[in-house]
Parts: C-alpha cells; sequence; structure tokens
C-alpha cells in the first residue's frame, strides 16, 4: 500500500487490523464500540476506542498535539484504558513521540506517566481510588521524524468503596500510632 498516503508501513497495518479484530471478534464490550480519536476532545463513556489520528487502518502524522479527557458515563465510575495497540515512533528528533496519562479530568491532575515507544502495550491505565472525577486525561505528541500507532479499549470500572474518615483527633501534635488490628 506505499505511496497511498494511507500506509507507509505494512507491519503497522497488520498490527491495527489484528487489533480491529481482536476488538471486534473476542470482547464483546469493543465489538459495537464507538470509535475516539486522539484529535475530537472530550469523551465521555464506557464503551469504546481511543485511537489515534489515522484510525484503525492508518498512522498518526508528524508534529501532532492533542489532549483528551476521557470521563465515565456513568456517575460513581472510573475509567480503564487497554492498551492493545501501542507502537509510537522512536524517531528523532528529541523529544520522541509519548502519550502522558493524568489521574483525573485536566492535566492540573496528579501525572501518572510518559510513555514512548511499546512501553503501554498490552497494559492497563486506569483512574485511581483518589479520583473523584474517574476521568483520565490523555495527551498525544508527535515530533517531526516518523509516525506510528495507538488504540486503547475504554471500559469503566466501580472503584471499591474510598475509606472515609470516623473519628478526628482533637488536639494538634504527633500522630497517633496505631497497629494494624489494634482496637482504638
Amino acid at each position: 500500500i506505499s505511496g497511498t498516503g494511507i500506509m507507509q508501513d505494512p507491519t503497522m497495518w497488520y498490527t491495527k487490523l489484528l487489533a480491529t479484530l481482536f476488538l471486534g471478534a473476542c470482547t464483546l464490550p469493543f465489538a459495537q464500540a464507538q470509535q475516539f480519536s486522539i484529535a475530537g476532545g472530550d469523551i465521555s463513556t464506557c464503551s469504546g476506542v481511543l485511537e489515534d489520528t489515522g484510525g484503525p487502518t492508518g498512522t498518526y502524522g508528524n508534529n501532532e498535539n492533542f489532549t483528551a479527557t476521557i470521563c465515565p458515563d456513568v456517575p460513581g465510575d472510573a475509567i480503564s484504558l487497554n492498551w492493545i495497540v501501542f507502537n509510537l515512533s522512536q524517531q528523532l528528533p528529541n523529544p520522541l513521540d509519548r502519550i502522558r496519562i493524568w489521574d483525573g479530568d485536566n492535566i492540573s491532575a496528579p501525572f501518572l506517566g510518559e510513555y514512548t515507544g511499546t512501553q503501554l502495550q498490552g497494559l492497563i491505565s486506569s483512574a485511581t481510588i483518589y479520583n473523584f472525577s474517574g476521568c483520565l486525561t490523555v495527551q498525544f505528541t508527535s515530533n517531526g521524524g516518523g509516525m506510528g500507532n495507538f488504540a486503547a479499549g475504554i471500559t469503566c470500572y466501580t472503584p471499591c468503596e474510598r475509606p472515609t474518615a470516623v473519628a478526628t483527633m482533637s488536639e494538634p501534635g504527633p500522630p497517633a500510632l496505631v497497629c494494624v488490628g489494634e482496637e482504638i
């Protein structure tokens, strides 16, 4: 398919095809899931696929910079991203193509990490129990040195019951030292 502008590397095409088939045939929640481009901005769903700007059969371009906030459409739930395809270009110049993830609904939320190359392939990124919005914010940036692709299944989960304080200390001072299982 070289020269068409759609796909420069047949390996990437094959990888994306396999991921699309896997998502469509092997996991029922994704079979009818909507596809969301990283360029589309904010997303509110518990079923879908976050993908690069090339879509299911293409690659992203050079010099892209997009941020998407993915939030659950069910109150109280939290987002998980299952990185089915994660093959970012490693070509110079620096900085390399990368994805950054924050644990919340904006880039002021706690930073979960920055990933390049194939670092997220096959892994899951999830909102933590300390994230009351349940959202993840994902930023994708590519340099001018090469193209790649990525796709992540979007699902929701219900976090464990968040802890609530049932007692407070009335006097300021050193913290109370309590052993596990000790009655207070």
